[in-house]
């Protein structure tokens, strides 16, 4: 069912009830934005400069962006976020969203160059501590740790982790790209005929650099131990080099 305009009386009840439920001890400008172009706003029917208007202003007032958060809520917005439309690679646009305020940025365009300019331009014009980016060629994930991109999500090892969870026995699962560059956790499933199974972690030689970080039994996870006894389907996170992922499965999964 759609959801009436309300009439501009009632929307001005309704904001003067949101501002004082905000915050009652704040006294608002005499620039402050319209009362009816805040509800206007939440509900979507802004178009245009005025709209452009509101979005400038509620990237600088606090109070005046809860009061259209929380009146998108009120009157039918689910989510009653503001959200401004542009360029993410536009200065202009990335101060309007009040980045200058975040403590991570997530890039997630559809081009890694995109990501990687606006993860820069965060990270460098508006000093924000964290980057996250997705990148959809994994040729590219070098390039991002270099230049200072915290996180890296590579969407082809996300896809293949997809596919790979979804065959059942699959006892290798990409979980993730570590953020020193060549490394990667996997999740390795042992056979229960598996040439490790009764051994202590001890006894496992990986290749160096590779390491088993986590242990995952039926009664639950255990941090590892040298006297740990493996298990037929205990589940294995190893840290291991890129590269080395066939070598460590081999070795983890191998029949006697």
């Amino acid at each position: 069912m759609n959801q009436q305009p309300e009439s501009p009386q009632m929307s001005e009840q309704l904001v003067k009830s949101v501002l004082r439920q905000v915050d009652a001890n704040t006294s608002l400008p005499e620039t402050h934005v319209d009362d009816e172009l805040l509800v206007l706003f939440s509900q979507g029917v802004l178009n245009g400069a005025e709209r452009e208007s509101v979005v400038n202003h509620l990237a600088e007032c606090v109070t005046c962006r809860k009061t259209a958060s929380l009146l998108g809520t009120m009157v039918g917005d689910e989510s009653g976020i503001v959200t401004v439309q542009g360029d993410g690679t536009d200065e202009r646009i990335l101060r309007k969203t009040g980045i200058t305020r975040a403590d991570v940025l997530v890039a997630v365009a559809g081009r890694d160059e995109t990501n990687l300019v606006i993860c820069q331009m965060s990270k460098h014009i508006f000093q924000v501590p964290r980057t996250m980016a997705l990148i959809k060629d994994p040729k590219n994930e070098p390039v991002f740790h270099v230049l200072g991109v915290d996180v890296v999500v590579n969407a082809i090892h996300l896809i293949l982790a997809s596919f790979e969870e979804g065959i059942p026995g699959q006892p290798l699962i990409h979980l993730m790209n570590l953020r020193i560059q060549g490394m990667e956790l996997v999740s390795v499933s042992v056979p229960s005929d598996a040439a490790i199974v009764g051994k202590r972690l001890r006894e496992i030689e990986l290749p160096p650099d590779c390491f088993i970080s986590l242990v995952v039994k039926k009664g639950g996870a255990e941090l590892p131990s040298d006297g740990l006894v493996l298990e037929p389907e205990d589940e294995l996170v190893a840290v291991t080099r890129t590269g080395q992922e066939q070598v460590v499965y081999e070795i983890l999964t191998g029949v006697p």
